[in-house]
Parts: structure tokens; sequence; C-alpha cells
């Protein structure tokens, strides 16, 4: 019984953590819709943890990573996403002249999706 909440502990610690291959990537933090993701690039793939909880993630969840993933990497995703709602894998196409990675500094912004303008998203620094 000693060891139950160390093995708690050690659980939680690693839900919030990337996968070995993104290991030591400065993450870049936003806010889409409600959801916050941490995201993470290395060359052509990013990975997206989100790292609020919440009750119900909705049909657009995908949508909502595809979107995090472009705006903190400024790249195109290519394909489709592997994961779940929770910690996804993507392929990226960043193209020549985009922004070196990884960023100097922990960038964080606040997307919302405006479905009323075709699914447009808004982004403001936090």
């Amino acid at each position: 019984m000693r060891l139950l909440p160390l093995i708690l502990i050690a659980l939680v610690a690693g839900c919030n953590t990337p996968t070995p291959q993104f290991y030591g990537v400065t993450p870049v933090k936003v806010n889409v819709d409600g959801s916050t993701y941490k995201v993470f690039r290395a060359e052509d793939r990013a990975q997206v943890i989100r790292t609020n909880a919440e009750l119900r993630p909705n049909e657009r969840a995908e949508e909502k990573i595809t979107h995090a993933i472009q705006i903190a990497t400024g790249c195109k995703v290519v394909g489709a996403l592997k994961g779940d709602v929770v910690l996804a894998n993507a392929r990226v196409d960043c193209g020549a002249g985009t922004r070196p990675w990884p960023v100097k500094e922990v960038v964080e912004v606040t997307c919302e999706i405006d479905n009323r303008d075709h699914g447009r998203v808004y982004c403001t620094p936090l």
C-alpha cells in the first residue's frame, strides 16, 4: 500500500510527456476552442498532447488537433492523424521558408474556430 501513491504519481506524470522521438523538443502551447494542446515538432513529424481534461471530447477533436498543429508549427498536416483525442501524431509539410524549429521560447496562443465564417480560425497571443 505504501507504493500505491508513488505508482499513481508516476502514471500521472507520464500523461503530459511526449514519446521518446520528441524528447528534448520545446513544445508550443496552443488553445483551440477550449482545448489546450502541447505541440512538438521533429523535422516532418508532429505530436500533439491535449493537456486539459474534457468530459466528452467532441466530434471536432480531429479538426481542433489539426488546427493546433498548423498554428504551432506553421506547417500543413499531410495525411491522416494517428492516435486519439489525447495524443496524436501527424506528418507535416513545412515547405520552404518556414520558421525554424524548435522555437526559442514557448509560444502560447488561444484560438477559436468560427463556424459562421466557414470554419475560419482566429488566434490571439496570450
